[in-house]
């Protein structure tokens, strides 16, 4: 929806873009009652290992739409302290890989002379 909106308005020079964010702790999530514990875990999913407050997210809002971001539009921007770029396993938990064999046996193949 963002890139068609901004396909659809571009030419009256209105710029549209998207943010999404994260899991950032409110006061709205403090009053439900949220453990430290859930916090901890929720914390440790991202790259950056931090938690995010609205400030994080609104500063991303503010600066799309300012004139700094003028040549941005159709631009979906995640504000997750990377949580969406890669998968975040626990320390606890092992990760195994498994080559297939058709990909074994091309990589076995002898170099051109």
């Amino acid at each position: 929806m963002t890139r068609a909106m901004a396909s659809q308005h571009a030419a009256q020079g209105i710029r549209v873009n998207c943010v999404c964010p994260g899991m950032v702790f409110t006061p709205m999530m403090y009053a439900r009652g949220m453990s430290q514990e859930e916090r901890e875990n929720r914390r440790k999913r991202s790259l950056l290992q931090t938690e995010g407050n609205g400030w994080d997210t609104g500063c991303s809002v503010r600066f799309l739409a300012s004139d700094q971001a003028r040549w941005i539009t159709g631009a979906i921007l995640p504000v997750d302290a990377g949580a969406t770029a890669a998968i975040i396993y626990p320390k606890n938990e092992r990760v195994t890989t498994r080559v297939s064999e058709s990909e074994s046996a091309s990589s076995n193949k002898p170099e051109a002379k």
